[in-house]
C-alpha cells in the first residue's frame, strides 16, 4: 500500500509517515530513513535519517527538490531493532509535484 502527497513547484513541506501495525496498532521503529526518487529512479535527494517521533517520521521536502514538476517517489526504509535483530520494512509514498 502506498501513500500519497502533492505540494506545488517551489514549495517546502513537511512529509510525515504514520507507522502503524497490521492491527493498526502504533509501530514504534528504532530509525527511519528517507529518500527521494524521480520517475526514472534518480535519486534526487540521497538517503538521510528522518525525524522520529514516536510512530511518526518525517522528513522536509525543500524547493531543491520541489523546484521540477513531476512525479516521485519517497522511499522509507523503517528499521526496528530487538536484541541483537534488525528488522527492515519499506513504504512508498508517491509524490506529485504540481504548477501552482
Amino acid at each position: 500500500m502506498k501513500t500519497y502527497l502533492t505540494i506545488y513547484q517551489n514549495e517546502e513541506r513537511a512529509a510525515e509517515l504514520e507507522i502503524r501495525d497490521q492491527e493498526d496498532a502504533p509501530y514504534l521503529p528504532t530509525t527511519v530513513y528517507a529518500k527521494i526518487v524521480d520517475s526514472s529512479g534518480t535519486i534526487v535527494m540521497a538517503e538521510q535519517a528522518a525525524l522520529l517521533t514516536s510512530n511518526t517520521a518525517s522528513i522536509l521536502i525543500t524547493d531543491e527538490v520541489s523546484a521540477t514538476i513531476g512525479d516521485y517517489e519517497i522511499v522509507w526504509r523503517i528499521v526496528k531493532t530487538v536484541d541483537t535483530t534488525t528488522y527492515t520494512f519499506y513504504h512508498k509514498t508517491q509524490l506529485a509535484i504540481e504548477e501552482l
